[in-house]
């Protein structure tokens, strides 16, 4: 009897094991292979850090790698020019119109909404890696008076110099011989031989943003101030704390080149 009602039983749960079994696979195909028709939006999170601490503006105190302690009272910089690669190889570029700002970032530490970024229309499909610069193109350096991000008023363009200034960092340092031990980086130069604009290249770490019309992939990214004072270039504070001028502004330009990596990536 007890054999008998084994077997019944065993006729009754193996098939719905089965049945949950393939609805689960069913779910992840769907999740992996639903419509690559249609559009969505490519998002990016900045975290700003010194190292594995937060960037906490004015009361976080700091130690560069030459060993001189520094603040942070402003950090920003600005992004353009974006493509995203497919697992296939192939690249999306972000069309630019020289008559908007659309494709063009400015973060801002002092801005917390400036660190959430969206890039809309992103084709449907399986991304690895991104390209962008840090820096504004030679094209919208020389298009005159722009808008939106890329307004003048925003305290980024040298008037001066016909040229926006890339990456903007102010602080104090004791070790500092400027004027109140102020720490002055504006870094910018489109021109040869100081030409700052930096192109960075982050692959996603095995990880795929999957672009679908129901998935909005998000990116975070981790940006490490302290890089801009090290690697390949150790700065010393003493000898080099105030630089405006785009050839000055080289040894800063070659750092902040691999200040920003790719943490994780979120498919929501």
């Amino acid at each position: 009897m007890k054999k008998n009602i084994l077997y019944i039983l065993s006729i009754l749960i193996i098939p719905a094991i089965v049945i949950t079994g393939c609805k689960k696979k069913e779910k992840d195909d769907d999740h992996n292979h639903s419509d690559l028709t249609g559009t969505n939006a490519m998002r990016m999170e900045f975290t700003h850090k010194v190292g594995a601490q937060l960037l906490a503006l004015t009361t976080g105190n700091y130690t560069n790698a030459n060993g001189d302690q520094y603040t942070v009272s402003r950090f920003r910089y600005y992004l353009s020019n974006f493509r995203f690669r497919k697992t296939d190889g192939t690249y999306y570029t972000v069309p630019s119109d020289v008559n908007t700002d659309f494709g063009y970032f400015l973060i801002d530490e002092d801005n917390a909404a400036s660190k959430n970024i969206s890039i809309p229309n992103i084709p449907a499909g399986d991304y690895d890696a991104v390209e962008f610069l840090i820096g504004i193109d030679s094209l919208r350096n020389t298009s005159g008076a722009q808008t939106g991000t890329l307004d003048p008023a925003n305290g980024m363009f040298w008037s001066w110099n016909s040229g926006y200034i890339f990456m903007m960092f102010e602080g104090n340092s004791p070790q500092s011989t400027a004027a109140s031990n102020a720490l002055i980086f504006h870094a910018g130069g489109f021109k040869e031989p100081s030409n700052n604009i930096k192109k960075v290249t982050l692959t996603f770490n095995g990880s795929k943003a999957m672009v679908r019309n129901n998935i909005s992939p998000e990116i975070h990214f981790i940006v490490d101030v302290s890089e801009i004072f090290s690697n390949p270039n150790t700065i010393n504070f003493a000898t080099l704390n105030t630089a405006h001028m785009p050839m000055a502004c080289m040894p800063i330009a070659e750092n902040y080149a691999d200040m920003i990596r790719v943490d994780h990536v979120h498919n929501d």
